[in-house]
């Protein structure tokens, strides 16, 4: 009996051990199974939006309320996150001449002539040549068009570009191709009126086009542009005057209409006064019209004859007058009159 205590008492100490061990690696194997549980889940920036795959199909999209988005671990889910609040942009060379590397930093005399299947231009309506460099900048609105329905969005949106140009260059004449904002705005609707059609899930922010003569025409050019930017001078004056000539005019002419107004305002008024006069006058007049006609006269001659004391009417039938003046001292020669 003694000798099986220490072989009960290992015995006892080795299965404490091992349920300690297996207590351990329970708990790792659950942490482990929470970890990998969790292990999809991906936290999204404020300028990103995410998909959530499922076995490659799309199960949800993220708002860009949320900051994190739940999936699956892999191989059950998958989370492609993408910068949608950022530009994008694509540039399209098709329609300007080839240049090398070594062209750019050593300026070679240009070829005689455009080549063909190399050299990119535009024609105009009136059949001139024309170089055209694009740049258009885009964003995404629809993050599962974007990704799914447009394998090669890129070629796609620089076949679109470069037909808006074509058709909006062979429209215009050169001096109007030239002119840079009308033949953006109008480049930039068509493209926007494309893309809207085929749903690509992009919103067009800008674009920008950088027109050019063919370097075989370097010196003709130069003499429009010189032409072109003295005309506009000219134009610009002319405007100019023109603007301010009218604006002096129309002040002009403001001025002469106020005083006219205020003329008119001031003889209608005289014009009531006197009407008032002439009418009162008149009520008097019908009243006494003989009585009237003397006092009518009396004033009168009181204002021609200040120094008149009397007025008298002898004759009434025939109005003969006799009027009574002061006697006065006579004047000497060169004495002031008092």
């Amino acid at each position: 009996m003694p000798e099986e205590t220490p072989e009960k008492g290992g015995l006892s100490s080795l299965q404490d051990a091992l349920k300690t061990t297996f207590f351990f690696i329970r708990i790792t194997m659950f942490l482990l199974v929470i970890g990998f549980i969790f292990s999809g889940v991906e936290s999204i920036d404020k300028n990103e939006k995410a998909l959530v795959l499922q076995f490659g199909k799309l199960k949800s999209t993220s708002n860009n309320n949320s900051s994190f988005v739940f999936a699956w671990p892999y191989p059950f889910d998958s989370v492609i996150k993408i910068k949608t609040s950022s530009s994008r942009s694509i540039k399209s060379n098709t329609f300007s001449p080839e240049i090398n590397e070594a062209d750019k930093i050593i300026q070679t005399t240009p070829n005689k002539a455009l080549i063909p299947g190399k050299d990119g231009y535009l024609l105009t309506a009136d059949m001139n040549i024309l170089h055209c460099e694009s740049t258009l900048r885009y964003t995404i609105q629809d993050l599962p068009k974007y990704l799914f329905d447009n394998e090669q969005l890129e070629i796609l949106l620089h076949q679109v570009l470069d037909n808006a140009l074509l058709q909006t260059v062979s429209a215009r004449n050169i001096k109007q191709a030239r002119q840079q904002k009308e033949l953006r705005q109008s480049t930039q609707s068509l493209v926007n009126k494309r893309i809207s059609d085929m749903q690509l899930g992009i919103e067009i922010l800008s674009l920008e086009l950088k027109t050019s003569f063919p370097l075989q025409m370097r010196k003709e050019a130069n003499a429009l542009s010189l032409a072109s930017n003295q005309a506009s001078k000219l134009i610009n004056e002319a405007e100019t005057y023109a603007s301010k000539t009218v604006d002096e005019a129309e002040s002009e002419s403001a001025n002469i209409i106020s005083r006219a107004d205020i003329d008119t305002t001031s003889l209608k008024a005289r014009s009531d006064a006197l009407l008032k006069t002439f009418l009162s006058l008149k009520g008097l007049y019908d009243k006494a019209p003989q009585m009237t006609r003397e006092l009518l006269l009396r004033e009168k001659m009181a204002d021609i004859l200040p120094d008149l004391e009397a007025v008298y009417f002898t004759d009434p039938e025939n109005t003969e007058l006799r009027l009574s003046l002061p006697r006065r001292p006579l004047q000497k020669k060169g004495e002031l009159k008092k």
